[in-house]
């Protein structure tokens, strides 16, 4: 597993490289098509956001892979769910350093690809193929909130049995069984630029007004609570000189914090600024079903609650019974320091073996 995931994690993927995401959806058909009876790859509808300098644009996406093993009469129909779209710009060296790989996207979650890919390899050779049928969904823009994907993902979801999300285990090696809601908040501000001496006394500085806004969302974050609140871009304004006549702030939320709106219509009033509020990627908190409960038992591993999101959100929102947090344990992600406890990629493939075994017994 580990020269797949290394070969993998080589190729270039950020979820708007378009052509990275081309070679990593090419060298993913390699693998899985000789497994399936059915492949497609679904070029997805571009994607609507900010350009560097905070002006609406449309970036191309990638395609969406599916993998299909169709058995009708089988009792167990399985969408097992990765992303290959990472958020490195550009690629850094893999290297090896004891038992720990570093580099992009090694954990999150090319590794949790490759576990998917050994996981089927067996269960074709197995006893056990003719009780499963199973789908394949592998997407390129996971790690911009699936805006594209999502709704494919979750018309794959309808007929299947339970869904397995192999984003990385946590670095305790524990499943996810709970995430926060995420949006992501475009707040536009237009105010009235001018010189900025001369027009001081008639300028509305949007860039001054938006940065009250910046510190009035980051109050909100209440981690006891389960609500994080990051005000993470901020775009405005073109020299000392100029009062800045529109800014942008994007703010990412998880959890539910207090309503906002209330609060930015005082800051309008007070600075005497528009502001214009779009939400994008919005994902729906995932509670846990009941026999999402179920199945955790089964599998035996122990399981907690995450401030991350993944696409588990949009599978259980629709009724699914999903697992997620099933890749090996990673550390670090969405940094140069991401790394993948190499240890943790055996026991893993045993446990999901043993697993499939048992719901292939059991009715839940």
């Amino acid at each position: 597993m580990l020269n797949e995931i290394i070969a993998f994690a080589s190729i270039s993927s950020h979820s708007l490289d378009v052509k990275g995401l081309a070679a990593a959806a090419e060298y993913a058909k390699g693998l899985f098509s000789p497994l399936a009876d059915e492949t497609t790859s679904v070029p997805l509808p571009s994607y609507k956001n900010l350009d560097n300098d905070g002006n609406w644009k449309e970036f191309p996406l990638g395609s969406l892979l599916t993998f299909k093993k169709l058995r009708k009469n089988a009792p167990v129909k399985l969408l097992l769910v990765g992303h290959y779209d990472t958020v490195y710009e550009t690629l850094f060296p893999i290297r090896q350093e004891g038992d720990y790989l570093y580099g992009p996207g090694v954990a999150d979650m090319k590794g949790g690809i490759i576990l998917i890919l050994n996981l089927l390899s067996w269960l074709e050779n197995s006893d056990l193929k003719e009780k499963i049928s199973w789908e394949v969904c592998l997407n390129p823009d996971e790690e911009i909130g699936s805006p594209s994907s999502g709704p494919l993902l979750q018309q794959a979801a309808f007929g299947k049995t339970l869904g397995l999300v192999f984003e990385p285990s946590l670095p305790t090696g524990a499943t996810v069984n709970k995430r926060p809601g995420s949006k992501t908040l475009v707040i536009e501000a237009f105010g009235k630029g001018g010189h900025a001496g001369r027009d001081a006394h008639v300028g509305k500085n949007a860039l001054v007004a938006l940065s009250e806004v910046a510190l009035y969302f980051a109050s909100l974050q209440n981690l006891e609570k389960g609500i994080t609140v990051n005000p993470g871009w901020m775009k405005g304004g073109v020299s000392a000189n100029v009062i800045p006549d529109k800014a942008v702030l994007v703010v990412n939320i998880r959890g539910e914090p207090e309503p906002f709106e209330e609060q930015l219509e005082a800051i309008s009033q007070k600075r005497g600024v528009r502001f214009v509020v779009t939400q994008k990627n919005n994902r729906p908190p995932r509670h846990c079903l009941p026999k999402t409960l179920q199945y955790i038992e089964l599998l035996g591993l122990p399981s907690e609650p995450s401030f991350g999101v993944s696409d588990s959100n949009l599978l259980e929102a629709v009724g699914l019974p999903t697992l997620d947090g099933l890749g090996p344990t990673g550390f670090n992600l969405h940094s140069k320091e991401e790394r993948l406890f190499i240890p943790s990629l055996l026991p893993r493939l045993e446990v999901l073996k043993k697993f499939l075994t048992s719901i292939t017994n059991r009715q839940i």
